[in-house]
């Protein structure tokens, strides 16, 4: 029944076979008909992860209202090349970062929102290639319809009230990623280097 929120698990890791994970999703969704507004919370990215979805990202870019995503730096797990890849691809992005020891910017959650549905991806999957393909991971998808379905127009809410100083770019931690935010970010050692990417 469409009237109902449907939940989808999204594991992968542990059997290969399994075709629910979080990159295929994201590349799907991304593709879907269904969804014009993007966002994305993820604690670390790598050029391996954003490769995954690229092609979708850039063809719902033309498309969307918005997209935009919210990545973090904590504990070097961002590298400096997935960054430079969303500037050349101008992909809007906000870094978060807290000058203080302990606290690590950690979600993994991915809101599409469109006229007739939503739907919300969360589980333990960053923008990477492990967390796409190699770790064992655990999310769940949920979709339901827009303004009708009432706990799923509250999460969604409740998301939002959550956020809602990254959504109305309030938060003093945030910082809009361009070239010379990266050299900032490096030059303060929070960054690590992949290696140099083929053709």
């Amino acid at each position: 029944d469409t009237a109902i929120m449907k939940a989808t698990f999204l594991g992968h890791g542990l059997n290969s076979g399994n075709n629910n994970n979080v990159g295929k999703q994201l590349a799907k969704s991304f593709d879907s008909k269904y969804f014009d507004n993007f966002i994305g919370f993820v604690a670390f990215a790598a050029v391996s992860g954003i490769d995954t979805i690229l092609e979708k990202v850039r063809i719902a870019k033309s498309k969307y209202k918005n997209l935009r995503f919210y990545i973090g730096v904590d504990n070097k797990g961002t590298s400096k090349e997935a960054l430079e890849l969303l500037v050349k691809e101008n992909i809007e992005t906000y870094i978060y970062h807290r000058n203080e020891d302990y606290i690590t910017y950690h979600p993994k959650l991915f809101l599409f929102e469109g006229e007739k549905f939503s739907r919300v991806i969360i589980g333990s999957s960053n923008l990477t290639r492990s967390g796409f393909k190699n770790n064992i991971e655990a999310s769940i998808q949920l979709d339901f319809r827009a303004n009708t379905d009432r706990q799923g127009n509250k999460l969604l809410i409740e998301i939002k009230e959550y956020y809602n100083k990254f959504l109305d770019l309030s938060d003093k931690s945030l910082s809009k990623l361009d070239e010379e935010l990266i050299k900032e970010l490096e030059s303060k050692n929070l960054l690590y280097s992949q290696f140099k990417r083929g053709k």
